[in-house]
């Protein structure tokens, strides 16, 4: 097609081409957003320089002085960069485990197994409001073991929900990760579940202490000795995924200090 035109009109062709291309861009780079960060698995925006040591040693001299057994995953989702203290040990979920509950509803609501109507307000009640009974209903309606088979099929094993419960500060990150990237069952349900997340009303730990306008999507775990939280933080320079899983014998201060390991990572991670 180029053949047919004069050498002068080629030029011109090729130079707005390149002029398109440069504004297309540049618009890509303007005012990210929750939904832009990523397209697909691609990162849209150029990687920023980050000192990892730097974070991971503060993580560790931070809760080296805490009592307890503390499991951490951190996830820079726009820099792709991963801060991690014992993020592989196991933990007993309290009520982490009805994150995977709500992936296993919005699975089988998918798969048609069952209507949305007739479980959303369970779903709704488990996560905003972490309520028990909802939850144990939807995973009997479900079955425990369908659902620690759906997560070993979704490559999360590690969340493992025969008696007792158990998680892994690195397969929940993996697991939020999924939901955030709307990989979970499908776009639309990630959305939901994102949806979910953010309306969350116990948040006494990762929210706490961060600036008012920065938006939390968690879901906190609470039983015996254990205090847990994790979620998506939504900062100004970046999104994330936190996740702090904690048993100590002072569980009544451990909510208030994931709130200020919290503050702590989250300012680190927003410096320019």
């Amino acid at each position: 097609m180029l053949s047919k035109f004069p050498k002068s009109s080629k030029f011109l062709l090729l130079l707005l081409a390149i002029l398109a291309f440069g504004i297309f861009l540049s618009n890509l780079n303007q005012n990210p957003s929750l939904d832009n960060y990523f397209l697909g698995a691609q990162n849209l925006f150029f990687p920023k320089q980050a000192n990892d040591n730097r974070i991971n040693e503060s993580i560790e001299n931070q809760v080296k002085n805490l009592d307890g057994h503390w499991g951490i995953a951190i996830k820079d989702l726009k820099t792709a960069n991963s801060y991690y203290y014992h993020e592989t040990d196991e933990f007993k979920s309290a009520s982490l485990y009805k994150l995977a509950v709500m992936w296993a509803a919005f699975d089988a609501i998918k798969k048609g197994q069952i209507a949305k109507e007739e479980i959303q307000p369970q779903i709704q009640s488990m996560i905003t409001y972490s309520d028990n009974d909802s939850a144990v209903y939807l995973a009997e309606k479900l079955g425990w073991d369908n659902i620690s088979y759906l997560m070993d099929q979704e490559g999360l094993a590690d969340i493992n929900l025969t008696d007792p419960p158990q998680v892994t500060a690195n397969s929940i990150l993996n697991l939020l990760e999924r939901i955030y990237r709307n990989t979970a069952v499908s776009p639309a349900y990630s959305q939901d579940m994102k949806n979910l997340l953010f309306t969350q009303q116990i948040n006494d730990r990762i929210p706490k202490y961060l600036p008012q306008n920065t938006k939390v999507g968690h879901k906190t775990g609470e039983l015996d000795f254990l205090r847990h939280d994790a979620g998506i933080v939504i900062g100004k320079n970046s999104h994330y995924i936190f996740v702090f899983l904690t048993e100590t014998p002072v569980p009544e201060e451990a909510s208030d200090q994931i709130a200020r390991l919290s503050k702590k990572i989250f300012d680190e991670l927003e410096k320019d």
